[in-house]
């Protein structure tokens, strides 16, 4: 009896893993032009991506891995966004995609489960890549055309509709769901376009009414849609913090208070909530807002258990964070990055300077545009008792692109390289989410300020460096 209850439980034991094993999703393929890279794997939830698992990029250019994840979208990224690749994935599900990294467009092919549906997903992220990214659309936002704007934005719209129709083998879920995300997409640019003609020089546009028709006659507030369709919540979100973005422009208003206000004034409670919870996450994890005096905020406007203590937990992980890169607090330190002009260099190699680092990319444009401003403020402090370390978190595969970068632009200062990106130990102490930021440094290797004012900020950098370098 005793061997057979023996056996009984190894067969279950067995079938579980078995099972379990099943269950298991494996990620497969092969990339041209890469060789010992790492590759990261995104879950888009909610507005946010997270980043769920690395592919070690083989010499060959293989790839493979075999994980435990939900059904859902993902995104296969290396470090430039319009290379990155769309993958749906189902419980169980093999897939499998190579590509040639110069021409992903024109090289990408899907193999295994849900190739339709990848292959859909892939084509509709192009159609929205290069729409975004043409000359045109820069030339409507400058010269605030909202007739063109909006044209612009239904072509696109429709573009999107005629590759859903067109493609066969879709599943008649997904054309429903994928029907309502393009509208939302369309809305959401209409709902974009204050912020984007002001970004572009409009600093007094003002929509007309005749724009504003499409946005006014949306019904924002539809909690049983909002219960059941992501993308709904999405767009509601998108336009909340819009209006907030606006409201505080015009009355010269905080930004993030004024999104707080807003969000505490929808009736309708479950979405009122649901927003506010949004809006801690996207400011702690897409952000990097530090400031805990926000959340605590966000908190005392939230009126249901569940959300309150969603916002708690974000607030307890982030006064931990902000304990240990306080103003004082000795330094993370970085050892032994690659060096532009050759060899080695650590934190370490700076003692007795004030150091005032900057982290980007190639690929960010924020970043690029204060390569001026920081130029101007080396100049100004260049017999100060201070260095400039900009430290690039460019993937491996980059590092070329970063040395032709230095070169072409002329960059001063120290210019390092990280040894692992945005996932390296130095940013990673200092819970880098987003670039471009700034850190300052003291002689002693001990912090002074952890989220430093950018060199476009002149007034505040200035004000800060002299409070120190006057000395």
């Amino acid at each position: 009896m005793k061997n057979f209850i023996a056996l009984l439980i190894y067969s279950l034991a067995i079938f579980s893993s078995t099972e379990k094993k099943e269950n298991y999703v494996v990620i497969s393929g092969n990339i041209k032009s890469i060789k010992n890279a790492q590759v990261d794997l995104y879950y888009k939830r909610e507005g946010l991506m997270k980043k769920v698992a690395h592919f070690q990029i083989k010499k060959d250019g293989s790839f493979k891995k075999e994980l435990d994840i939900p059904e859902g979208e993902y995104v296969f990224m290396l470090s430039d966004p319009y290379k990155a690749i769309p993958i749906y994935i189902t419980k169980g599900s093999k897939i499998s995609f190579s590509y040639d990294e110069s021409d992903v467009k024109n090289t990408i092919k899907y193999k295994g489960d849900n190739v339709a549906i990848n292959a859909y997903l892939f084509k509709k992220r192009q159609i929205y890549w290069d729409l975004e990214s043409s000359p045109i659309r820069r030339e409507l936002n400058v010269k605030a055309d909202e007739l063109g704007y909006k044209k612009y934005y239904v072509d696109q719209r429709e573009k999107a509709t005629a590759l859903l129709m067109q493609t066969k083998n879709l599943p008649s879920w997904l054309v429903a769901n994928e029907k309502e995300s393009i509208y939302y997409s369309y809305m959401k640019s209409l709902i974009s376009c204050e912020f984007f003609f002001r970004f572009y020089g409009n600093k007094d546009f003002n929509p007309s009414e005749n724009f504003l028709k499409e946005i006014k006659e949306f019904n924002f507030n539809d909690v049983n849609h909002f219960s059941f369709s992501k993308d709904y919540r999405a767009l509601v979100y998108d336009y909340y913090s819009e209006k907030a973005k606006n409201d505080a422009y015009r009355q010269k208003t905080n930004e993030d208070q004024e999104c707080i206000k807003v969000f505490s004034n929808i009736s309708n409670e479950k979405i009122k909530n649901t927003l506010l919870v949004y809006l801690a996450r996207d400011k702690y994890f897409s952000y990097g807002k530090k400031e805990e005096s926000f959340y605590r905020d966000i908190v005392k406007v939230i009126t249901d258990t569940d959300s309150k203590k969603a916002v708690q937990g974000i607030l307890s992980e982030l006064t931990k964070k902000n304990k240990r890169i306080a103003k004082g607090a000795p330094s993370p330190k970085f050892i032994d990055y690659d060096n532009f002009l050759g060899g080695k260099t650590s934190l370490d190699d700076f003692k007795g300077k004030y150091v005032y680092i900057d982290l980007w990319a190639t690929w960010c444009m924020p970043c690029i545009k204060e390569i001026p401003s920081l130029k101007e403020l080396e100049k100004e402090y260049k017999d100060k008792n201070i260095e400039f370390v900009s430290i690039s978190v460019d993937n491996k595969n980059d590092y070329e692109k970063w040395k032709k970068l230095v070169k072409q632009k002329k960059l001063g200062g120290v210019q390092l390289f990280a040894d692992e990106n945005l996932e390296s130990s130095f940013t990673k102490a200092y819970g880098v989410v987003g670039i471009p930021r700034f850190i300052f440094i003291d002689a002693k290797g001990n912090i002074i300020d952890a989220d430093a004012p950018r060199p476009s900020a002149e007034k505040e950098i200035k004000n800060l460096f002299d409070q120190y370098l006057a000395k």
